[in-house]
């Protein structure tokens, strides 16, 4: 991980996020008269990204079968899934 301290240890620099960063951290001050802390959480946003590492390029299939296509995404927040686009013109809502 990437980290620097900053300001005599009163900052925390995360130089490069990743989602493995996520999670919660905590401040802690003391002095002879006692200790204080408080706690930050760190939620790293994703964009979408499709979970295959590849997906097929070309489907086949014969007349009047069922064909289903699936896209598995992740990304934080959860991305929805809203539309899937047909190459001859046309497209259909589809929500997941």
């Amino acid at each position: 991980m990437h980290f620097a301290v900053l300001d005599g240890g009163r900052s925390l620099k995360v130089e490069e996020t990743h989602a493995s960063h996520s999670g919660m951290y905590t401040c802690v001050a003391t002095n002879l008269a006692g200790r204080a802390n408080v706690e930050i959480t760190l939620d790293i946003l994703l964009s979408p990204y499709f979970e295959e590492i590849s997906y097929k390029q070309e489907e086949m299939a014969l007349a009047g079968t069922e064909v289903r296509f699936d896209c598995n995404v992740s990304g934080n927040p959860e991305p929805r899934v809203s539309r899937l686009s047909v190459s001859v013109g046309h497209s259909k809502g589809w929500p997941f």
